[in-house]
Formats: structure tokens, sequence, C-alpha cells
């Protein structure tokens, strides 16, 4: 079994930026997808809603 090997700050701190840049990416192509088909999904409409129970 290899020892394992610290990560240098640095090392960590680039994965870490590489990753959440993706995540943004991500993110903004899909809120723009979201908002070319119509604004429909997770938004709020700002009207009232019932609620049975």
């Amino acid at each position: 079994i290899m020892p394992l090997q610290r990560l240098r700050k640095k090392s960590v701190k680039k994965l870490v930026e590489g990753r959440v840049a993706k995540a943004i990416e991500e993110y903004k192509k899909t809120r723009a997808d979201s908002i070319n088909a119509g604004g429909s999904g997770s938004a709020s409409t700002g009207g009232s809603a019932d609620v049975q129970g």
C-alpha cells in the first residue's frame, strides 16, 4: 500500500476553484435554459397557493 501523499494548500485550492467554476457554469446554463423555457420550474410565480391540511 502506498503512503498517502499530503496535498499542498495550493493543490487543494486549485482543485476547489476548478470545481466551483464548473458548478457555476452548470448553474448559469440551467438557469438560462429555464428562463428561455418560459420561466417554468422551481421559480415562484408570486401568486397565492391553497394548502390542503
